[in-house]
């Protein structure tokens, strides 16, 4: 019968890699969302210096206002 203390190395493990994942994900650069401030809309979505579309807005995103 396997103890607590068996345990703890890999729920150690797992700790590490879900942290592991969590950096990673926030370290991704944001697309920059250009926002209309007159017809507070979105006017273009560059990613990566890659122009995409405004119709699909990702949750998190640097707004930049523009005219």
């Amino acid at each position: 019968m396997k103890t607590l203390t068996d345990c703890v190395p890999a729920f150690g493990v797992i700790v590490i890699v879900l942290i592991g994942a969590i950096i990673l994900e926030t370290r991704k650069p944001l697309p920059d969302v250009m926002w209309s401030y007159t017809k507070d809309e979105c006017v273009a979505v560059y990613y990566e210096d890659e122009k995409c579309d405004c119709s699909d807005l990702p949750d998190r995103y640097n707004r930049i206002w523009v005219q």
